[in-house]
């Protein structure tokens, strides 16, 4: 009798143990099933949620959120994330946010981030069942550097493969390729042969330029002396089409910096800044930075640096005609602006996602390895080296150049000295060192032909 009292027991346990597996099969494939997306909805999460994923996984990464608990990320994340909403439509999401509770912290990749994001974005593709929408999205999705949506898209909207009617008359492979999204270009490549969509890689845009020309350029950072605003403006404007890095030597030469040189800065003890170890070190859980003086840093910079946007900004830019020549820098041409009906021009006088900042930094100080959306760099006094990377391999990092055990050995290498202006397009990786105490300005612009796409395609399918 005690014999079967035990045997029962075991086909108890058994039984149970068998049904928990079952359950939690059934509970994953819950999760993996595709959620029910009108064109909707879907637009509005592509317009709403890889942004602040891509930020939340960078942050996951790099793992400077407050010591202490998976709690602190959490809380950290929620206010522009759903964290279990990313959890569940992005195993690359998840298996991040476990990796999170071990990590000791490092540099974040680029390539990471995207695939939680790719994650996240073919869940929901997958549940959409509307071939206009899925064409719409993809010059979107091939923005973002998404070679699975992509694929997925693709093979949706078949059609969605061809240029534009309108705007750059740019395909998605033409959107890939300027973005230097080389994956995500090769599946749509792919995807149009398979179609039957003749030409992808060779149909010329409005600006004559084809996607395989644009993808076939290598890493580097061309030199162009221009010999007016004007012609600076113009080749900003053509590089930043292509997506290429351009150093404009001595576009600024002839500004106005009155005021900007380090003795000037080091009279200025009317002007709070808060000098850090590397720009915006707070942003990834450093120590706040102590609020001083400009005066006071500039004659004892100790290494740190001043990245600013606020107050010694507003000191700076309110002098010399700094301000004034930057932003007609990044003033769109007439061409662009009616090859897009006018969104250029609005946006620019809107300064629409534009930030004027001023940096200064002793010899020795400067950047981590970073990247965000496209940027001009116009520097004043002093010498900088710049080192590059290309989307597919761009960091993120928190670690000041000045810790450097040694140079970056797999990155494009080009040194900006004293009114010259480089152009950085966005999602390429960047660090900079200050070989001298440096003073300059930064702009950061949004990408207005993929606004004009955003506005044109995507946001009327979310008022539908």
């Amino acid at each position: 009798m005690p014999q079967q009292c035990r045997n029962n027991k075991l086909l108890v346990h058994a039984a149970v143990v068998l049904l928990g597996i079952v359950l939690g099969r059934a509970a994953r494939r819950r999760q993996n099933t595709a959620p029910a997306s009108t064109p909707a909805a879907f637009v509005a999460m592509l317009l709403e949620t890889p942004q602040p994923l891509l930020l939340a996984t960078t942050r996951l990464q790099v793992d400077k959120f407050p010591r202490g608990t998976v709690g602190d990320a959490r809380r950290s994340l929620n206010g522009a994330l759903d964290v279990r909403a990313a959890k569940r439509r992005s195993p690359a999401f998840r298996a991040l946010w476990r990796r999170r509770r071990r990590s000791l912290g490092g540099d974040a990749r680029a390539g990471e981030a995207r695939r939680a994001v790719d994650d996240y974005v073919v869940a929901h593709a997958r549940g959409l069942h509307d071939a206009g929408a899925a064409a719409a999205a993809l010059p979107y999705v091939a923005w973002l550097g998404l070679p699975n949506a992509c694929a997925v898209l693709a093979a949706m909207a078949p059609e969605g493969l061809r240029p534009a009617r309108d705007g750059l008359r740019r395909s998605p492979l033409h959107v890939a390729a300027a973005r230097g999204h080389a994956d995500a270009y090769a599946v749509l490549l792919k995807a149009a042969r398979r179609a039957g969509v003749r030409g992808a890689a060779r149909t010329p845009d409005a600006l004559g330029g084809k996607a395989r020309d644009y993808v076939a350029v290598a890493p580097n950072c061309s030199e162009v002396f221009p010999g007016t605003d004007a012609d600076a403006a113009t080749a900003l404007e053509r590089y930043a089409l292509v997506g290429a890095p351009v150093l404009l030597r001595g576009a600024a030469a002839g500004w106005n910096w009155t005021g900007w040189n380090w003795s000037a800065l080091e009279r200025r003890d009317d002007v709070p800044v808060a000098p850090q170890d590397i720009p915006h070190g707070d942003s990834f859980g450093l120590a706040p930075p102590n609020t001083t003086t400009l005066g006071d840093f500039a004659r004892d910079p100790g290494g740190m640096y001043v990245f600013d946007a606020g107050a010694a900004a507003d000191a700076l830019f309110s002098m010399g005609d700094v301000r004034r020549r930057v932003e007609a820098l990044v003033r769109p041409s007439l061409e662009l602006d009616e090859l897009l009906d006018g969104f250029p021009r609005r946006l620019h006088e809107r300064e629409h996602g534009r930030n004027a900042q001023v940096y200064a930094g002793p010899a020795g100080a400067g950047a981590p390895w970073h990247y965000h959306e496209q940027a001009v760099n116009a520097l004043g006094f002093g010498r900088k080296t710049w080192y590059l990377r290309p989307p597919p391999t761009a960091t993120y990092s928190v670690q000041a150049p000045r810790h450097w055990l040694g140079h970056p050995r797999d990155a494009v290498v080009c040194e900006q000295r004293a009114g010259d202006i480089l152009y950085v397009p966005g999602g390429w990786g960047h660090a900079v060192v200050n070989e001298e105490p440096s003073v300059g300005a930064a702009v950061e612009f949004v990408d207005a032909v993929m606004v004009y796409h955003q506005n044109v395609r995507l946001v009327p399918l979310v008022d539908v």
